[in-house]
């Protein structure tokens, strides 16, 4: 009984992230006439808004994570607290013009706060590239419906 907590921790954060959380995963679209290089992406999100996993959960077997990891668990964008924000990075390649695409390759998994329905949060946002002189900079407001 005392190692119960222990072993089956990937079992709970497994059942957390793919059966109570929320996917995240905005879109993003280069209305430019040329294709942005070497894109990175920050995403700042506050603390408030619930919890952000850090890393993404395979799905454990018999109460054991596999060896091999799952292709999606290196894909997962990397998340870390900074104070009272999340701060979530990634590196995205070439974005094509005029072609609307997910911003991640796999989306981020939220426990939104208590009672979130009918609320909104700030998603604010830095995008570099190659061929931008300055990254551009903005805020996207995230509703949350039920």
């Amino acid at each position: 009984m005392a190692s119960v907590k222990e072993r089956y921790s990937e079992d709970d954060a497994y059942f957390l992230q793919e059966n109570v959380s929320q996917n995240l995963n905005p879109y993003i679209l280069n209305n430019s006439d040329k294709f942005l290089e070497d894109v990175y992406m920050e995403l700042y999100v506050s603390t408030e808004v619930g919890y952000i996993f850090t890393e993404h959960y395979d799905k454990p077997v018999n109460g054991f994570v596999p060896a091999l990891s799952n292709h999606l668990s290196s894909m997962y964008p990397s998340v870390e607290v900074n104070d009272d924000k999340y701060v979530i990075t990634e590196s995205i390649g070439t974005v094509r013009h005029r072609l609307k695409s997910t911003l991640l390759v796999n989306p981020l998994k939220i426990i939104y706060s208590q009672e979130p329905i009918n609320k909104s949060f700030m998603l604010d946002y830095e995008l570099h590239a190659k061929n931008l002189s300055d990254p551009i900079k903005g805020s996207l407001e995230i509703k949350i419906h039920g």
